[in-house]
């Protein structure tokens, strides 16, 4: 029996099967490499030169192989033959098992690639040999045309080729080709071993790169979608969840970066989780509200998934007591913060894992319960209690009706008294002024217990004596200078400058300073108007007529609001230098600044 005759018979044969294939392989064909090749025709009813599409080089091995033993899935090809299958662009390689006694044949395929020829030449010395992973070649001819299509494809895979990967950020699209369907609603990792695949970027001019890459591909299931969803337990609520599927029956739901629970699924219906993984994010707000969710959960054993109740069966772990302590501290700092008027957004808990926590909740008895000051703080003063990069501002007084020293936050509008400031560098009277007017810059920007909501009405309580004016409009331009200062408050700060600029020009008139702040007010958060610039235009030329005080001044601002800067250099220049120096100190020269103040 010729084994290599009945070999190439075997793979003719099954190449006939196909309308659009035309096989020539030769037995003992004397053609270097290949035993011959098959063509690919666009229409199955005209073979003809016009309909040529593809051609594609065929090596066959036939094997002798006993009956009733499935053939080996490996052979051994050497490094010779497989450098000069890279010269061809690679080769479709069939290996037909034939059983002597029966001529039954098993006839298997290798896609050798180029891309995939050149990572075998890499794991073999340059006289050796390397196993290539052999498959059952199809029957059906759809399935056979498909293999036959792909290896011709692969033809455009050039090893040699120097690809700067810098190019490839932007492609118009990316496609992945394969000798068979692809079960793609599961995960799936392609590596060369494993499956016979080629990935080429097409660019918006219209060229085409194939590119040696191993592939994971994530359905949108297993990669994660957020959902339009509303979960809540008790008075704590999460809107659209991250849901990822992790297999058939089991989703992961992810409420927030704290709490993650895994959950099996009966077609839409979602069942109790499997565990429930609470982490401990960073400030005071997220892990409140991520350990609320979770012991009211496990009180209550329900939740609600948009308004509808459901079942939820979680039971604790050893870790729960442990929790439920740490919840118990969290709650009593919050409670303490809503005392203050503390944004719990601000507060880092890192912070307070040691001893400053612990001087926080000495806290607890004075401020939310009345107790009396400790001895070594009976006496007037000020306090500064520091949380990570923040602080808290007190002031110890005496309480005159009940003989007691009290703590209060500096900022509390329900203080008793009122401050009374008088220069030590002139012989002012003394006035009656806000807190506001008294910190000290380098603690405003860091102070959380501001009360701001509360800024304009402690002006307003003191709009009748002289100077309030000034002193409100200097503290416009402090919360601004915080605002740039601090971006992580930046609308804290930006939102009481507009209210207490706001109140000074329905209080005292809408002067040029009043105007210019609340315009630079607006270039800040980006809501100068066209309409605002025609103002900014207008007051400019106002200035520009007139010989008082502080014209220079409104000119130079104007010229900065409208981002003129050959004006705004020009004007500059108009200043004395003492004045110029000054100007630049004020938070509108900031908006010249090209980087962003961090």
């Amino acid at each position: 029996m010729d084994m290599e005759l009945q070999g190439v018979t075997a793979v003719n044969e099954r190449i006939l099967r196909c309308r659009r294939l035309r096989a020539y392989v030769l037995a003992n064909d004397r053609t270097p490499l290949t035993d011959g090749h098959i063509d690919v025709y666009a229409d199955a009813e005209k073979i003809s030169n016009a309909n040529f599409q593809h051609r594609v080089n065929v090596q066959v091995k036939a094997r002798e192989h006993k009956a009733g033993k499935n053939p080996p899935k490996s052979f051994a090809v050497k490094a010779n033959d497989l450098r000069g299958f890279l010269e061809l662009r690679g080769v479709l390689y069939f290996v037909v098992y034939i059983n002597k006694k029966t001529l039954q044949t098993r006839l298997m395929y290798a896609q050798l690639t180029p891309f995939k020829i050149e990572g075998l030449l890499k794991k073999i010395p340059a006289s050796g040999s390397v196993s290539i992973r052999l498959e059952p070649f199809p029957h059906d001819p759809s399935e056979i045309e498909k293999i036959i299509r792909f290896a011709a494809n692969a033809q455009s895979e050039d090893p040699r080729a120097r690809i700067d990967f810098n190019l490839l950020r932007d492609p118009v699209s990316i496609t992945l080709h394969s000798d068979k369907t692809l079960d793609l609603s599961a995960p799936l990792t392609l590596t060369r071993d494993r499956a016979n695949y080629s990935v080429s970027y097409q660019f918006a001019d219209g060229s085409r790169v194939f590119v040696d890459h191993e592939l994971a591909i994530f359905p949108e299931d297993y990669y994660g979608r957020y959902t339009n969803v509303r979960v809540e337990a008790g008075d704590f609520e999460y809107a659209n969840p991250r849901l990822r599927k992790l297999d058939d029956s089991t989703v992961e739901v992810t409420l927030s970066k704290g709490i993650v629970m895994t959950m099996s699924r009966e077609g839409s219906t979602l069942k109790s989780p499997g565990s429930i993984r609470v982490s401990m994010r960073p400030t005071l707000e997220e892990r409140l509200h991520d350990l609320g969710f979770y012991f009211t959960l496990l009180e209550n054993q329900s939740l609600k998934i948009n308004g509808t109740l459901h079942a939820m069966l979680v039971t604790p772990n050893e870790e729960t007591s442990d929790l439920r302590s740490h919840f118990h501290f969290l709650e009593t700092i919050a409670k303490l913060c809503g005392r203050l008027g503390v944004d719990t957004r601000l507060v880092d808990l890192e912070s307070l894992e040691e001893y400053r926590g612990k001087q926080l909740l000495a806290l607890e008895g004075v401020l939310l319960h009345g107790e009396t000051l400790s001895l070594e703080h009976q006496h007037l003063g000020r306090i500064s209690q520091p949380i990570g990069e923040w602080n808290l501002q007190f002031i110890v007084l005496n309480d005159p009706t009940t003989s007691t020293w009290r703590l209060y936050g500096t900022f509390d509008p329900n203080m008793p008294g009122h401050i009374v400031s008088q220069s030590t560098d002139t012989h002012d009277a003394p006035a009656i002024v806000t807190v506001y007017d008294v910190i000290e810059y380098m603690y405003l920007p860091f102070t959380l217990n501001l009360h701001l909501e509360n800024l304009v009405a402690a002006y307003q309580k003191v709009s009748g004596h002289a100077g309030t004016d000034d002193r409100a409009n200097e503290t416009v331009l402090n919360l601004l200078r915080a605002a740039d200062d601090v971006p992580r408050r930046r609308v804290e700060f930006l939102t009481a400058a507009t209210e207490l600029n706001s109140w000074l020009q329905a209080k005292y008139g809408k002067q040029p300073h009043y105007l210019i702040n609340g315009w630079q007010i607006a270039a800040r958060t980006g809501d100068l108007s066209s309409l605002d610039k025609e103002s900014i235009r207008t007051l400019k030329h106002q200035a520009t007529r007139e010989d008082k005080e502080g014209a220079r001044e409104i000119e130079l601002a104007c010229a900065i609001l409208l981002q003129d800067d050959a004006e705004r250099d020009f004007c500059l220049k108009k200043l004395d230098t003492r004045l110029a120096k000054q100007f630049k100190t004020w938070p509108i020269w900031r908006l010249t600044e090209t980087e962003p103040r961090l």
